[in-house]
């Protein structure tokens, strides 16, 4: 629909459609899938999504393959503004809800930063703070996974050798997300989740304690557990370790956020400017 310039998308009846684009519905129908592939590979190699379901909305991909139908092969600049655009609208609520207004003013957006008639804005895109619970039905969740995939990239199994995270995620889904400790009131945050496969039957956490402590440190350190939580992890102060864990990742994350020039949401510039 976008494709044939359609601005209400989400509106539109199919049939008023077809009689609209009458005989050509079969092309555009090719182009569509052309373009959809281009996005994928800029998806995956340029913005650093590894596996489909990390996308954080829909119309992220939709947006994209409307941009390379219209232009196949951007120069540089218009690359790196796409992938700013990206995390942009991955940690902002601007296509959250499927609000009709915005997904149309993006349309509008996208089709003239393809024709060189107007860049990308980010007015109106916040980025929130990190999220309290693990849930990938969330798109900023998604987001948050994203730069921490890309922020900690070779992650090491409990044999001390690389995990193949892509085939794990594709296979896995969001299962591959596993808790580190249970048994306390916040154990569904979001930094209580790693990547790292056990024994059946195997917690997490026994499997971490159960090796040795320099392979112990090398494998949690890959897995973006900073000193400080593996030490509570240790003392099983489990209310610590995601205290501690929470924090780091947190502003790690908020650092990236800032290096891409995204405005932070006004309860996060308090959080961090406050008292």
């Amino acid at each position: 629909m976008a494709i044939t310039g359609e601005d209400d998308v989400q509106g539109a009846r199919w049939t008023a459609l077809a009689d609209r684009v009458g005989q050509t519905l079969d092309g555009i129908v090719a182009q569509a899938e052309v373009a959809l592939h281009r996005a994928v590979r800029f998806l995956r190699y340029e913005a650093g999504v590894p596996v489909a379901w990390l996308v954080p909305y829909p119309q992220q991909l939709m947006l994209l393959a409307l941009f390379f139908h219209h232009r196949p092969d951007p120069d540089g600049a218009q690359s790196r503004a796409l992938v700013r655009w990206f995390w942009s609208t991955s940690w902002s609520t601007v296509f959250v809800g499927n609000n009709a207004f915005h997904l149309r003013r993006a349309l509008h957006q996208m089709r003239a930063h393809a024709t060189g008639r107007a860049g990308l804005s980010s007015q109106g895109q916040y980025a929130q703070p990190l999220p309290d619970r693990f849930d990938t039905e969330d798109g900023r969740v998604r987001a948050f996974l994203l730069w921490e995939l890309s922020h900690f990239g070779q992650r090491h199994g409990l044999d001390g050798e690389p995990i193949e995270l892509v085939d794990l995620l594709a296979r896995s889904g969001p299962a591959a997300y596993r808790r580190v400790v249970t048994g306390i009131r916040d154990a569904s945050g979001i930094a209580n989740r790693i990547v790292l496969p056990t024994p059946p039957g195997v917690p997490v956490r026994d499997a971490l304690l159960d090796l040795p402590p320099s392979r112990l440190r090398t494998v949690a350190v890959s897995h973006g557990i900073p000193p400080a939580a593996l030490a509570r992890l240790l003392a099983d102060d489990r209310d610590g370790f995601l205290r501690e864990r929470t924090a780091t990742l947190a502003g790690l994350e908020q650092e990236f956020i800032q290096e891409t020039g995204a405005e932070l949401a006004a309860d996060e510039s308090a959080r961090e400017n406050g008292p």
